[in-house]
């Protein structure tokens, strides 16, 4: 597929990535609201409801930040600016009202049922009390997945738990654009041995860092940017988009669930159309329901811990069967997050973005492969 192909197909907009996103979610939503339930004892792995979506999520962020680098060809400085106003400011709104929440949240998770992941969030709660002055700073910086357990307890997953991911996008972030022009085509056998002594050097840090470290999440944001050449350079009658993630999956068997999920995905987002449950499944996740939800999706994710903890509230409240209980907490959390995503998104986040894209400078990328 020649560039001027690419571009004429592609603006940086593919609806079903979108709808995924919206997707990915929800279900990260229910996932976080089960496991703080007493009916999730009766699940295999309540943790599976919150991990295979952030995989997911990885694998889309290293598809989509390169498919903008390759588009827009921002300098660094113009690519930060833009990236950090769009996740810092509904991100630091989220952190100040989890932080306040601290001793409310534990003491709503001490009086609720227990639930497999009651437990373990009362311990983070502690955690983050016991160092709340660093637990803040690191928070407020995103550099939590940066600071080892060693030195800062839990420090990934304190104060906005769900955060440790953004803490990893931040990290790639800061990474992207310099693997973006390691890629290129001048100079490759230099480039590319530059390239992998440092994404070895990264890997092997992440044996004494914590969750939140880019260089455990190497393989998927990998998939991602893969999956984005792939396809720049194939034709979509030929679906060799999906070769990245088929190829990962017996090699990282951790994230085989998420890779088969990119890998359908994909399939629909990417290739023509051959069959009725390809085009049945790129409809539902073009529909407008779902690609709004993956426009507010960023806000969903950050805030939606604090409407979990309240349903959690109000479900214990309630003398009803279990099934009852669950009901109401997954509805009132899915209802309120929603709603609060839909007023930040229109008030916070994208007037913010705007903000991003005045001040950032529209120049050549200063590291653009060659």
């Amino acid at each position: 597929m020649s560039n001027a192909k690419l571009k004429g197909q592609y603006s940086g907009f593919i609806p079903e990535y979108e709808g995924l996103r919206g997707i990915l979610a929800i279900w990260v939503v229910i996932g976080h609201v089960t496991s703080g339930l007493p009916i999730s004892f009766n699940f295999a792995s309540p943790s599976l409801w919150n991990t295979v979506p952030v995989q997911v999520f990885i694998i889309l962020s290293g598809f989509v930040i390169f498919s903008l680098l390759d588009r827009e060809h921002q300098s660094y400085v113009a690519f930060l600016t833009q990236r950090a106003f769009r996740i810092f400011p509904i991100y630091l709104v989220a952190l100040a009202i989890s932080t306040l929440m601290l001793p409310v949240s534990r003491e709503i998770l001490q009086l609720a049922p227990a639930a497999p992941m009651t437990e373990a969030r009362i311990s983070l709660i502690d955690s983050a009390e016991k160092n709340l002055s660093w637990s803040f700073l690191s928070h407020a910086l995103l550099i939590q997945g940066l600071v080892p357990d060693s030195i800062l307890e839990n420090s990934a997953y304190t104060l906005v738990g769900q955060a440790w991911s953004v803490s990893v996008e931040w990290q790639f972030y800061l990474l992207a654009p310099a693997i973006y022009f390691l890629l290129g085509t001048r100079k490759r056998i230099a480039k590319l041995t530059a390239l992998s002594g440092g994404l070895i050097t990264l890997t092997i840090a992440g044996k004494t860092m914590g969750g939140g470290y880019i260089g455990n999440y190497l393989p998927l944001f990998a998939v991602g940017i893969a999956t984005f050449y792939t396809y720049k350079l194939s034709s979509e009658k030929w679906p060799a988009a999906l070769i990245p993630a088929l190829l990962a999956a017996p090699i990282t068997p951790e994230h085989s669930a998420a890779l088969i999920i990119w890998a359908l995905v994909s399939y629909c987002a990417l290739c023509k159309k051959t069959s009725t449950a390809q085009q049945a499944a790129s409809s539902l996740l073009r529909s407008k329901p779902a690609v709004y939800l993956g426009q507010i999706s960023y806000s969903i994710y950050i805030l939606h811990m604090i409407f979990v903890i309240t349903a959690i509230y109000v479900a214990s409240k309630i003398h009803a069967p279990t099934w009852i209980h669950a009901t109401t907490a997954l509805l009132l959390s899915a209802a309120l997050t929603v709603l609060s995503s839909h007023v930040s998104y229109k008030c916070i986040e994208r007037p913010m973005m705007r903000i991003g894209k005045r001040l950032s400078h529209r120049e050549r990328i200063e590291f653009a492969p060659q």
